[in-house]
Parts: structure tokens; sequence; C-alpha cells
């Protein structure tokens, strides 16, 4: 059942390019002929023209559901062929917007047309893997005592359903974010990050200090950025765009692990020639417990994927600049945005640790971490 919120989005879409044509109802007309409809459901639909472009809009929306698939076109849904006609009119938002649409409700029954869609725009996938082993450093907040596990099952409880609005608010947040490469002699290390200005990454500070902790500087050095690394077509990652950091000075500011565990990146100035990155927004107030908070991230270094939980916040530690939470993440998650439910970050993602009743992850406070670096952004 397609929720009346995302209803709204998609009538919003179809009434914007409607009010740009001369003839509104030619635009109505147009879309519905293109999308290749059998014959006597076009003339169904267009009989019922009321004039109002709004009123059409929300109408043929709610007709498009209720005819389900067409039996000419077994591979889309009614408004999967609709939506096929207006993607490439449509700007990078609105664009968006109706991608996610796809993806969500499976408007392309083909899901290599969906992983299209996905790879394009940068749509984040849900991340469905189950709690494991730990990583990253040892927690500085304290432990949750072995009586809380009854109390900390009750985070787990996450939404399964995101609408669209969210969906479409996590795609914008991915386009500031990438997979940080280093190789060493133990292999590649892997990391997340994020754009805190046109040429900055933000990540934990143990993702540089590998392979040499003396030395993260050399580290950084040899480290690839990979930005919008998402699934492809074919179900494999793309390569995604790939960047270097600056040559003679990689790091602008750290903190060590065991202290606020940053290093703010600067990244080779071209980066500032791709106009489909995007800058994260942030949030310097204390996090609520019980509240949602959402990851994007490179888990085990694979394609980006969205960790997602509608009360995730467990516990937060003001005077040590640490919060605890369950939502999911694995090895390679480090350095990853933690985002409250406006999409502005709130910590960076460092360690997790398992409990009985599965793990909880540690981050650092973003509050704590921008007045030493604040002075880099403007």
């Amino acid at each position: 059942m397609m929720k009346h919120k995302d209803r709204s989005i998609m009538a919003n879409i179809l009434a914007r390019q409607a009010s740009y044509a001369a003839d509104p109802r030619q635009f109505f007309t147009f879309v519905l002929r293109q999308a290749n409809l059998p014959d006597a459901w076009v003339r169904e639909r267009l009989g019922q023209w009321a004039g109002d472009i709004d009123g059409e809009a929300r109408t043929l929306v709610d007709w498009a559901v209720d005819k389900g698939t067409p039996p000419n076109r077994p591979d889309y849904t009614t408004l999967g062929c609709i939506s096929e006609v207006l993607l490439p009119k449509l700007g990078l938002e609105d664009a968006t917007d109706l991608a996610c649409l796809v993806v969500r409700y499976r408007w392309y029954k083909d899901e290599q047309r969906r992983a299209a869609l996905i790879q394009r725009y940068g749509i984040p996938q849900p991340f469905d893997g189950n709690d494991v082993a730990s990583s990253g450093p040892d927690f500085i907040s304290p432990w949750p005592p072995a009586d809380a596990d009854e109390q900390l099952q009750g985070f787990l409880r996450s939404a399964q359903e995101m609408d669209v609005g969210f969906l479409e608010l996590a795609t914008r947040r991915s386009r500031s974010i990438c997979r940080i490469e280093i190789p060493g002699p133990l292999g590649m290390c892997y990391g997340t990050g994020f754009l805190v200005a046109a040429n900055l990454v933000l990540t934990s500070h143990h993702v540089v200090a590998y392979p040499n902790p003396d030395d993260i500087q050399a580290n950084a050095q040899t480290a690839t950025l990979r930005f919008n690394y998402v699934t492809g077509e074919n179900g494999a990652p793309e390569n995604g765009l790939e960047l270097q950091l600056h040559s003679t000075k990689p790091i602008l500011a750290y903190s060590p692990t065991d202290d606020l565990d940053y290093a703010l990146l600067q990244v080779e100035e071209s980066i500032r020639d791709y106009t489909n990155l995007t800058v994260t927004p942030y949030a310097l107030t204390l996090p609520i417990r019980g509240k949602g908070l959402h990851i994007l991230h490179h888990p085990e270094g694979n394609a980006m994927k969205l960790g997602f939980s509608d009360n995730g916040v467990t516990e937060v530690f003001d005077r040590i600049n640490r919060i605890q939470y369950v939502t999911q993440t694995r090895g390679g998650s480090s350095g990853a945005p933690c985002f409250n439910d406006q999409w502005q970050v709130i910590a960076i993602h460092r360690s997790e640790r398992s409990r009985p009743f599965g793990s909880i992850r540690e981050g650092v406070l973003f509050r704590a971490i921008y007045p030493e670096i604040q002075h880099h952004l403007t």
C-alpha cells in the first residue's frame, strides 16, 4: 500500500511539470500516451479532465495505483510506466524523489532497472547485516551493566519501512559519503568519511592510523577516497568517483584514537569540479536518549548502506563526549556520520562491541569536535 505522504510527493511532481506546460491537459495526455498503457486505459483517464492541475495530478496517481500492472507491460506497474516517461525530464531533486519512489515501491519489477536507478541517484540501501563480532577501538564510555540487557533490547525495535521522504533525505546525504581506502602490509584498510566542507572530509583517527600510527600524514598520502560507491546495474558495486588527498598536507587536524578520535582530511582541489557532491549539515545540540539515529556507511568496505533505527540512541555521555546506540554497523563503518531524524550529523561512529542480546555501538559527539575544526570550515 502506497503511503499518503508518498502519493502526495508523486502528485506534486506531476503537478509541477504540468504547470510548466502551455497546456496542462496536453501534458497529462502526453505522459499517458508515452507511457504505452493500454488504449482503453488512456481513453478512460483522458475523459475525466476537470481543469484543476493539482486535483488532476492527485487523481491520476490514485487511478494509477488502482490499475496496478498493465497487461501489456508486465515488468512495470502503471506508476512505473509513467515514471519512465517523467524521469528524463526532471531536475535532480524531483528526479531523486521519483527514483526513490520507484525503488521503494518496486514500480520497476526488473531488478536491474531498479539497480540502475540506485546507482545513478546514489540511493543507499538498508543495511540488514546481523550483529557480529566486535570491531574498532575500545569503548571510552561506560559499558552497560549486565542487568541492562533487557532494557537495551527494547532499543532494537527499528522502523522496517522507510517513507520516501526519509529515503530521499538519505539519498541527498549520501552525496557527501566516501569509502576511505588505505593500503598496507596486512591488506587494505577500509573506513568511511563525509564532506564537512567543499574539500574537507571528516573520519575517525584510527582509520588513518593504519598502517603506521606514528605517521598518519604518510598513511593519508596513500589513501583513496571513493565517492558514490553504490551497487550498480549488475548487482556489483560501481567504481564510483576516486579522489586523492592533498599531496603535501592531507590531514589538517586530528585528535588521537583514545581522545576525540577524528581526522580532518584535505582533499585534492579537483573535488570542487564535481557539483553532484554535497556538504553534510550538522547539529550542535545534545542528542536525546531514545531518539532515532541513522548511519550512511561502508560496512566491511562494501557498497554504501543505510543503517537506521527510529529509537537507536541508548545513552548520551556529554562529559566524556560519547554516545551509544544500537544502529547496525560493521568493520569499515568507522568514521561514518551518525544522523538524527532531521538528517543532521550528531556524532562520528567509531566502534562496536558484542553484548548477549546483540551489540552496541559508540560514537564521538560532533559538538565536541566542532570547536577544534570550526576555523577550517569557513
